[in-house]
């Protein structure tokens, strides 16, 4: 229930700027709903007296080796990252010939 305030505050925050398009509002208000959820579940577990640290070494250590490794394995994908798009631009990967639609941590 506070996650999903959360995320849609942030896309309503980001709304209103008027410069920001509707996929990055969608995609942080979905960072932001996971992080909420996540913290939360993390929080849980410590209460219940588990070790969370190793939670987070292994997260952050996912990120890292994923952040690390995509650039040089896959540079379509992360030229297509950092590339500014709105929705229904036309999306030219390799494989791939399809309109953007959405942006999301989940499908």
């Amino acid at each position: 229930m506070v996650a999903g305030w959360a995320g849609r505050a942030t896309r309503e925050v980001l709304g209103r700027s008027g410069k920001i398009d509707t996929m990055p509002q969608n995609f942080f208000g979905s960072m932001v709903r996971y992080a909420v959820i996540i913290f939360t579940l993390l929080a849980t577990l410590q209460q219940f007296g588990v070790q969370t640290t190793s939670f987070l070494a292994v997260i952050g250590a996912a990120g890292l080796a994923i952040g690390l490794t995509l650039p040089r394995n896959r540079p379509d994908i992360t030229r297509y990252a950092f590339e500014r798009r709105r929705r229904c631009d036309a999306v030219d990967l390799p494989a791939v010939q399809e309109s953007t639609m959405a942006v999301s941590l989940a499908q």
